[in-house]
């Protein structure tokens, strides 16, 4: 395990200044820097299957001011020491089949804010320090959170997972249940719209492909101006679970 302790209190700016993505997702990689984010590349992870071993929220997690990354991320590491940022190598690699490779996989609104998760699969250092700085763990069934939440605020959520939509519900978080499908990814049946998403300010929310073309859009839209949230589509192409990004 390598850790590095820097400025432990930073936190997610509103505004996304930094970003990891998948290394194999260049044509959103070009959109994201006219958007003015600097932008980090996970690398494959060879022991995960193809179809998310290029994903970045399988790699790496921002758990609330700290960037932890699988052991394979040695290069982002050392990319991440330079921007002077909290960072730590966990201890075990993600490796492919369920839950072993959700063990980064979290959707965290911030240090302090609420985190989903399954608490039996999260890596215990992440749980550990999502604990010791206040965020609010809400634990659920679903092993890819971070892949099934697309958050509009740390208090407003989408997602196609009922248990997901139940647990923010009793949590008194506002949430948008949508119809599973409808986005893809490749060698599974369909994607889900946290890997499909990016909320990269306070009010803009992007998507890595069109989100005009789902069936639910005109909910999505009428909620997420509701939270004074607006939606860009990076193309015209169907919607694409490209792992998010990893946002700092």
């Amino acid at each position: 395990m390598i850790t590095t302790k820097i400025n432990s209190d930073k936190t997610t700016p509103e505004r996304v200044t930094h970003a990891i993505i998948g290394g194999a997702y260049t044509n959103f990689a070009d959109q994201l820097t006219k958007q003015g984010i600097t932008l980090l590349y996970a690398q494959p992870n060879p022991y995960l299957t193809l179809d998310t071993q290029n994903h970045a929220d399988m790699a790496a997690i921002n758990a609330g001011g700290k960037i932890f990354l699988a052991p394979n991320q040695i290069d982002l590491h050392k990319q991440i020491l330079k921007l002077n940022m909290n960072v730590e190598i966990i201890s075990k690699q993600p490796q492919s089949g369920y839950p072993n490779d959700v063990l980064l996989n979290a959707a965290v609104s911030g240090c302090g804010g609420i985190a989903f998760l399954n608490q039996d699969y999260i890596n215990r250092e992440v749980l550990s320090h999502l604990r010791l700085c206040g965020t609010k763990t809400l634990h659920v069934k679903q092993g890819y959170a971070r892949c099934s939440i697309c958050f509009l605020s740390s208090n407003a959520i989408i997602t196609a997972d009922r248990g997901i939509a139940d647990v923010a519900d009793k949590n008194e978080l506002d949430v948008l249940t949508i119809k599973p499908g409808y986005i893809t990814l490749a060698e599974r049946e369909y994607g889900f719209i946290g890997g499909a998403s990016a909320l990269i300010d306070k009010d803009h929310l992007i998507f890595f492909g069109n989100i005009s073309a789902h069936p639910d859009y005109e909910k999505i839209k009428s909620f997420a101006a509701n939270h004074s949230v607006y939606l860009e589509s990076l193309s015209g192409e169907c919607l694409t679970d490209i792992g998010g990004i990893v946002a700092f």
